[in-house]
């Protein structure tokens, strides 16, 4: 099986560790780098995504973001918030 419409192997975010684990953040960095280095924009409240005012940039990318299903915000788990081009 390959993630993004079968682009990616298996082996490139999972790296030898079953398919069955969320991958670690050293993959999403690797490839989109750290998040102070992934450009957001705000959201009508002027906060950005990376830059939790509860976790600043500590949360790991696999908390909001998925590679086989929708993502989903953590900051909407108790805040009602749109983000731009959330993927």
């Amino acid at each position: 099986m390959k993630a993004f419409g079968g682009e990616i192997a298996c082996q490139t975010c999972h790296g030898e560790a079953l398919p069955t684990s969320r991958p670690s953040d050293k993959a999403c960095i690797g490839c989109h780098g750290t998040m102070d280095k992934i450009p957001t924009k705000p959201n009508k409240f002027d906060k950005f995504p990376h830059a939790s005012a509860h976790y600043g940039s500590t949360l790991e990318c696999t908390t909001c973001h998925a590679e086989h299903k929708a993502s989903k915000a953590l900051c909407n788990d108790c805040h009602v918030v749109e983000w731009t081009n959330f993927k």
